[in-house]
């Protein structure tokens, strides 16, 4: 019994290990076109915008651009140390092993032996799955700071976008009243 609860712990615990690296790759390749885009997206757009702000809102954006930015590369690498490569326990299973199990006179040795080496290997994937949890917590964290300082940004853009609309209006409707004015005055 103590054997196959062994076992089972360590299924769980492994198995828990590869659900952290699949969840940390899909979390990499979303931050990855997040991060293109975002870049893609800063550079077409707010390139003309920047040019005719004034210069304390343009420090803004600038800063809000710089500071999500360096927030979603800061998850990216919190994601990307989650993934890198580390070494398991592992139970062997070479001849050693086999004749280990052919010296042995009850088998109760070997089950109590095998018990404690599974101990071994599932406390060795807890201590991996606690680290790949923090770090995948502080990636997430990092990108609600990257995202939060991204939608700022994207509303003092379309702050700046309806007050630019609105300053045209009345340009367009003085000048449109300023040449039907002209016009009248130059036919009489």
């Amino acid at each position: 019994a103590l054997y196959e609860h062994q076992k089972y712990q360590y299924e769980i615990e492994k198995n828990a290990y590869g659900k952290l690296e699949d969840k940390a790759s899909k979390y990499l390749a979303s931050l990855t076109v997040v991060i293109t885009a975002y870049t893609a997206i800063v550079g077409i757009f707010l390139k003309e915008l920047l040019i005719n702000l004034n210069p304390l809102v343009c420090f803004l954006c600038i800063f809000l651009i710089v500071f999500s930015f360096i927030f979603l590369c800061f998850s990216w690498y919190s994601i990307f140390r989650c993934l890198r490569l580390q070494e398991v326990f592992r139970l062997e299973s070479n001849q050693e092993m086999i004749d280990y199990f052919l010296d042995q006179d009850y088998l109760e040795t070997v089950y109590l032996d095998l018990s404690e080496k599974y101990d071994k290997a599932t406390q060795q994937y807890i201590k991996q799955n606690e680290k790949k949890i923090n770090l995948i917590k502080n990636g997430y964290s990092e990108i609600l700071v990257g995202v939060l300082s991204s939608v700022i940004l994207i509303f003092i853009v379309f702050l700046i976008q309806l007050g630019t609309g609105q300053n045209e209006r009345p340009k367009a409707a003085t000048t449109t009243a300023t040449t039907c004015t002209a016009t009248e005055a130059t036919k009489t």
